[in-house]
């Protein structure tokens, strides 16, 4: 056994770890895997700046490495599952999806129940929260507030995250650091109302609570169980209006677990609804539907898409939603929608339906805009095959997120290419304990989506406030790219090889169609600058994701004629901030992760 002489690249492994501030990670950080494809770039790359002096020997002397690049960029199949962690970095922004159970205490096969532990981090507490007022006034951004469950003595704390343009909270969250008992057991069948919040920097908020698996009205919430011991656990359940307390009864018979796994989860994934209980209403103008015993406004907001079952085939799928509204004296919500794959239909079903939610992931405003920054280790083999598990490293530090590109190709997998810009590169040689420490988490990525079969939606149109189903300009689309950049540059300073900081520009979506010509009217829609929207919706193994850009404009669009193949039409996207075109969208791209879908 000796030094090998080579080392193949199936002995590397890469690995991602967030950072408390750039260059700097926890006392014990968790590092997640990843499944690269290919490399773009991985390491330090020096700058040598010779010596050159003015001399009769016409020679150089020995120079100095003067810079240091540190940098990343790889290759990775695009899927629903272990992606959405690592691209809010990209988005600069927190995904919306406290949908999540995560703290599973027991399940029980003979009261088919699952019981979440009486006492637990409030990030893993199944509680959503609104303002009922725009009273509220002399809040900022960070505040927390305190209410307390009138039916006991058990209080919840949430997070000011969002304030409107009069200065009112907007938005609330919960507040991660804050540990507590849940609600009272009466709080899991109905909402909350009318809760005057404690403490913060301001006056007159009035806070809405609910369990997240609320089941008034019977079966009704629909939870995806995973990472489960057995089989039988995990999959799609029905809630059943028999849950009370900690106990979450399911419709159906159930494994005994005493102790799950510490990656089980429940995910509040939809809702179903008996007949008679969703009303469409479709017409002049854009469609809605009205949805009897339920508040939508805790689950979806404006630019969400949600997944319809159960209606006529024109009132199914996908839709995204153009405003949300609950009326309290009726206990209704109604949801209008301004895209969607047919035109809508008015209908009332007889029989039972469903909806479908998912965690909303798209670049936000002000105080909102998180930046997040990274380190990254990708092991490198071992040297000396007499001791293989003695591993040699590769470390990259104060990483941030600066390009990512989703590309979709014609009969091939969709992927993604990833870069990103940091301070530092370092190696570790093998060794017994050479690697950093930490929590090591092998990631789970599922299936990769194709672009054959996949692809549940690919439209490109004009923006409309009154055609929820206008025409594409294209029927078929050869292939494209979603492009963000972040414009993120090392700062260089004296005594700092490498750099101390990493700035960063706009946050800018762009990319390429290369789409098959029918008619003249994306030539026009060129030369006019009209108003275009994009989304993308993929589906497999009943889970999906879109990707949604509410305004575009689009250049290029010189018609490629070549004999004997079709007529193409190449098209550039610059997209914008699609408050232009509707106030209650303000990002420029938007991800949706539908944790489920039928």
């Amino acid at each position: 056994m000796a030094q090998v002489n080579k080392i193949d690249s199936n002995y590397t492994g890469l690995y991602y770890a967030e950072e408390t501030s750039i260059g700097t990670l926890p006392t014990s950080p968790t590092w997640y895997s990843l499944e690269p494809n290919s490399y773009a770039d991985f390491g330090s790359q020096f700058t040598l700046t010779p010596r050159v002096p003015i001399s009769d020997s016409r020679q150089r002397r020995k120079g100095q490495i003067t810079d240091e690049s540190a940098t990343a960029g790889f290759n990775h199949d695009f899927t629903t599952l272990g992606m959405k962690n690592l691209l809010q970095g990209f988005f600069f922004a927190d995904a919306d999806d406290q949908r999540r159970i995560s703290d599973i205490e027991t399940v029980n096969s003979t009261l088919d129940a699952y019981f979440p532990t009486g006492s637990a981090s409030a990030t893993s507490l199944p509680i959503h929260a609104k303002p009922s007022t725009a009273a509220s006034s002399g809040y900022v951004v960070g505040d927390t507030v305190t209410v307390t469950d009138p039916n006991g003595s058990e209080t919840a704390q949430f997070v000011v995250l969002t304030l409107g343009t009069s200065g009112e909270v907007t938005g609330l969250g919960l507040d991660p650091s804050f540990t507590y008992a849940p609600f009272e057991a009466n709080s899991l069948v109905g909402d909350l109302r009318g809760l005057v919040a404690a403490g913060g920097s301001g006056t007159g908020l009035v806070v809405d609570v609910r369990l997240l698996v609320s089941v008034a009205g019977g079966p009704s919430n629909l939870l995806l169980a995973e990472g489960f011991g057995s089989a039988k656990n995990n999959g799609l359940k029905t809630v059943d209006a028999t849950s009370t307390g900690f106990v979450i009864d399911v419709v159906g018979e159930l494994d005994q677990e005493n102790s799950p796994p510490s990656g089980a989860a429940l995910i509040h994934v939809g809702r179903n609804f008996a007949g008679g209980q969703v009303a469409v209403s479709a017409g002049a103008g854009l469609p809605s539907a009205t949805f009897d015993g339920y508040d939508m406004t805790y689950v979806v907001s404006p630019g969400s898409y949600v997944y319809l079952d159960g209606h006529l085939p024109a009132n199914n799928g996908l839709k995204r939603v153009y405003s949300v509204a609950y009326n309290e004296a009726t206990d209704t919500s109604t949801l209008t929608f301004d895209k969607s794959d047919l035109a809508m239909v008015t209908d009332t079903p007889s029989a039972a339906t469903s909806i479908y939610f998912g965690d909303d992931l798209y670049n936000k405003t002000g105080s909102q805009i998180k930046r997040r920054t990274y380190s990254l280790e990708r092991s490198l083999g071992a040297p000396d095959d007499a001791n293989p598990t003695q591993i040699q490293y590769q470390y990259l530090d104060g990483q941030v997120p600066n390009s990512l590109t989703f590309n979709f190709s014609s009969a091939s997998k969709l992927e993604v290419d990833m870069g990103f810009v940091g301070l530092t590169g370092s190696t570790a040689a093998a060794g017994v304990s050479n690697r950093r420490p930490g929590t090591f988490v092998t990631s789970s990525f599922g299936s990769a989506y194709n672009t054959a079969d996949h692809p549940y939606r690919v439209k490109l149109g004009t923006v409309s406030a009154t055609n929820e189903a206008v025409d594409p300009l294209f029927a078929f689309v050869m292939d494209g790219t979603i492009e963000i950049d972040n414009g993120a540059n090392t700062n260089k300073a004296l005594g700092s090889r490498g750099g101390f900081e990493v700035s960063v520009g706009d946050f800018t979506v762009g990319g390429q169609l290369n789409a098959y010509f029918s008619d003249v009217d994306a030539i026009e829609a060129i030369a006019t600058n009209a108003d275009i929207t994009l989304d993308i919706g993929v589906k497999f193994d009943n889970k999906g994701i879109v990707l949604d850009l509410p305004l575009l404009a689009l250049g290029d669009g010189r018609p490629n004629v070549t004999k004997d193949e079709p007529i193409m039409i190449p098209v550039s996207t610059e997209a914008a901030r699609g408050f232009e075109v509707n106030q209650n969208l303000d990002y420029t791209l938007r991800m949706v992760f539908f944790n489920y879908l039928p």
